[in-house]
């Protein structure tokens, strides 16, 4: 093993998902540790996410079409995690959409997310879906938007 690989017997054990779709594959622990397997080594990616992920107990995953990876979560909403393993975001939560502990999550042929829940079904369109920009993306404290001549100005203090 290279530098930076993790023995098998210590991730199958936990192991709640599996990802193996031509991309790459990726194994999800109830612990909340993400692992890929390429060339040959298994090695631990998002160590960052851990956190977030372990308190809403992770129980299944799937890859969305733009190669982004949900998470079906028992304590929490089901979050998208970028394709780098650098971030996540919990989908939003509106009246008929994701809440805690979902029976249920497919992916449709559009790239919509299904929840299935206990007394309704919904669909999130994430291609158009909120999207956040803030410090984390590098935008200060928004003040004012304004948009002139098709582009969108932001106001911000620095």
């Amino acid at each position: 093993m290279g530098t930076g690989s993790v023995p098998a017997k210590a991730i199958f054990a936990g192991t709640v998902a599996v990802i193996a779709d031509g991309r790459d594959r990726i194994l999800l622990t109830a612990e909340g540790k993400f692992f890929r397997w390429s060339q040959g080594e298994i090695r631990r990616v998002g160590e960052n996410l851990e956190p977030a992920l372990v308190a809403g107990l992770p129980v299944a995953m799937l890859r969305v079409g733009d190669g982004r990876v949900l998470v079906k979560l028992k304590r929490r909403p089901p979050c998208l995690v970028d394709t780098g393993f650098a971030s996540m975001e919990y989908l939003p939560q509106h009246e008929g959409t994701a809440g805690n502990n979902l029976p249920g999550i497919a992916l449709d042929a559009q790239g919509g997310i299904w929840l299935a829940q206990p007394n309704l079904i919904s669909r999130v369109d994430i291609a158009s879906a909120l999207t956040y920009f803030d410090q984390r993306s590098g935008l200060p404290v928004a003040h004012e938007l304004i948009r002139m001549n098709g582009t969108l100005y932001v106001a911000a203090a620095t």
